[in-house]
């Protein structure tokens, strides 16, 4: 019982904004928790993690069987309990020291009287139920009722349920090899679990150990990137760019592979922050990435104009699903992320030559964010045309939630 009050707890607080699940994780490390054995320690961090996973059915669940106006700490308790006993099976705790625990003794009264508790109940999930509506959807695959509404009205149902049902699978982990410190001989002889794919010196991962286990930050034998950013790469290589800007909100690996495949040209990397500078800095170096030179937005020496600008502004990042998984506890739907990528779309513009390309990659499946911001783009820029774009989306080989589109600057007429 020890374990699911710590994870009540810490539910509670992530619940109530007082702090992230990844704060929480941190939080495992320190003296809070030093007394704990290593094994509670990852049976807390899985108890939060389920009942966040699990945050509308469990919602749905309390309200109906009179449990939603418990204290919330002691809402929190029941969820992990009931999130143990309905779907980890990990901690054989008993109703009556789940009672116990619970504080008020109106609260104590409801809890003790729940069908659900005393194991009456046989699911969480209604029974009785049409699966063909978003109320459906927003249980099953555990998302807010907002979200898939969002969803249905972009995509239609058919392609939101295949959405939701690939982005539970596991991703496949994709990337290039380091050949500053291997060849690919070497390497697919030395490391069995990666499979050589149809890019230049690219691969994916099939094993089930972390990635990060087999081998060290300083090593660097091969850095991760999702497949459609290495199909990406090597079309804007195939340009033949001289210099590229590329504007950075959100984290990239792609400034990595444009140095390292095209040595001969000229990177200027602008970052939003000292934190994301002092990270670029560091890659740079360990990769020897020689020809890419990174500044904050307040200290950039560019060039008047560039061949390639990539930009990535920041967006609803859906990709943090699987990351986080308080991502939607704190989501906000309402805020305007198309904004952000407008300004920093037009931004980029002013960068590139004539005759030059501009790259637009976000996180995002939300049309506000992809589609529709190409399209007004192009009616405000005559002087430029599109010529490509893609959603990326879980279910395509490439396995990752991106929207990506390059436009062409018209060159100077001559005549």
């Amino acid at each position: 019982m020890k374990t699911i009050l710590l994870a009540a707890k810490a539910l509670n607080d992530i619940k109530q904004a007082k702090l992230t699940f990844a704060d929480f994780s941190n939080q495992l490390r320190a003296k809070e928790y030093e007394q704990l054995s290593s094994q509670d320690k990852r049976q807390v961090r899985t108890f939060v993690s389920c009942a966040l996973h699990k945050d509308e059915i469990a919602k749905f669940t309390l309200l109906q069987h009179g449990l939603d106006g418990l204290d919330p700490l002691n809402r929190s308790i029941v969820t992990v309990f009931l999130c143990n006993r309905y779907f980890l099976h990990i901690s054989e705790t008993k109703e009556e020291e789940l009672v116990e625990a619970i504080t008020g003794d109106n609260d104590k009264e409801v809890v003790k009287n729940s069908d659900l508790v005393f194991g009456k109940v046989k699911s969480l999930f209604p029974e009785q139920l049409d699966f063909k509506t978003p109320f459906a959807l927003s249980l099953r695959y555990n998302f807010p009722m907002n979200f898939i509404d969002r969803l249905i009205e972009d995509l239609g149902y058919n392609k939101t349920q295949r959405f939701l049902d690939k982005y539970s699978n596991v991703y496949q982990i994709h990337g290039r090899i380091n050949l500053n410190k291997t060849t690919a001989e070497s390497f697919y002889s030395e490391n069995k679990d990666f499979m050589a794919i149809n890019l230049k010196d690219a691969f994916v991962f099939t094993g089930q150990d972390s990635i990060k286990s087999l081998q060290s930050y300083k090593d660097c034998l091969f850095y991760t990137m999702p497949l459609s950013d290495l199909a990406i790469s090597d079309q804007l290589v195939q340009l033949g760019f001289k210099t590229a800007l590329i504007l950075e909100q959100e984290k990239t690996s792609m400034l990595i592979d444009l140095a390292k495949q095209n040595i001969e040209a000229l990177l200027h990397v602008v970052v939003s922050d000292k934190h994301r500078y002092h990270v670029v800095s560091s890659v740079t170096k360990m990769f020897e990435l020689n020809n890419v030179k990174v500044a904050t937005n307040d200290r950039s020496e560019l060039l008047d104009a560039y061949d390639l600008v990539y930009v990535t502004p920041s967006s609803s990042n859906l990709e943090q699903i699987k990351a986080r998984p308080d991502f939607f506890i704190t989501f906000d739907l309402t805020k305007d992320n198309a904004t952000n990528v407008m300004t920093q779309l037009n931004i980029g513009k002013t960068k590139v030559s004539p005759g030059g390309y501009l790259v637009l990659k976000v996180g995002s499946l939300l049309k506000k964010e992809t589609s529709d911001i190409t399209a007004q783009f192009l009616k405000d820029n005559p002087d430029f045309s599109l010529l490509s774009d893609r959603q990326y989306m879980p279910y395509h080989k490439e396995q990752t939630i991106a929207y990506y589109a390059l436009f062409r600057k018209n060159p100077i007429n001559e005549n």
